[in-house]
């Protein structure tokens, strides 16, 4: 079970559903938000004297640092977790996922089942 998840998203209602689910059905502990890419780098970069994030679930695009940065920023920081990234955009543009560190892309709108399997997937 995940205990502490990092939920990255500009649009404040889609964080705030996904911290809702992640409460309520998947029983995480803590999960903290942030509303972009820079700001959830930081906040990981500041965990690592605390212990670590066990997934961040992203958004594709935000403003400052897109999801996939994001994403290959936090594996080159030696990030172990899973990464989650949640897009709107079709397949093409997501490209790889696998090249870029992220175990599961889902296409939003997905289901609550949808989330949870990728985190226990």
């Amino acid at each position: 079970m995940f205990k502490n998840i990092l939920v990255v998203d500009d649009d404040a209602s889609i964080r705030d559903l996904v911290v809702l689910i992640l409460h309520d059905f998947a029983g995480c502990e803590r999960v903290d938000m942030a509303p972009d890419g820079m700001t959830a780098l930081e906040m990981v970069t500041a965990k690592f004297a605390h212990g670590m994030y066990d997934a961040v679930v992203t958004d594709l695009d935000m403003p400052q640092l897109s999801g996939e940065i994001l994403a290959m920023r936090l594996r080159e920081m030696g990030f172990k977790g899973r990464i989650i990234m949640m897009t709107g955009h079709n397949e093409r543009r997501t490209g790889n996922p696998k090249s870029l560190g992220v175990d599961v892309v889902l296409h939003k709108p997905f289901k609550i089942e949808d989330l949870l399997a990728a985190l226990y997937g």
